[in-house]
């Protein structure tokens, strides 16, 4: 994330980046340095760049992504109910 703000990869998506990345408040968004201090099992809204994503085979619709925002990396496990409530379609 710092590497695309630093190339204004933010600009080439008409985005600006102070708004990309700090509105999450206003968007019921929290970071990743916000994260270590929620409950466990508590339900969070995050947002940031896509790093990995895998849907192994053998996972039974289970994923995992690995994001960035400019606080931290997280590792997400998504549930087939988290994932088909929030998909594009």
């Amino acid at each position: 994330m710092r590497r695309l703000a630093a190339a204004d990869g933010f600009g080439s998506l008409a985005l600006d980046r102070r708004a990309a990345l700090w509105d999450l408040a206003a968007q019921d968004l929290i970071s990743t340095e916000t994260l270590s201090r929620c409950m466990n099992g508590e339900r969070v809204q995050i947002a940031g760049l896509v790093l990995v994503r895998q849907e192994p085979r053998s996972a039974k619709d289970v994923r995992f992504m690995t994001i960035d925002d400019e606080c931290g990396v997280t590792n997400l496990v998504i549930w087939p109910n988290g994932w088909s409530a929030t998909a594009p379609q």
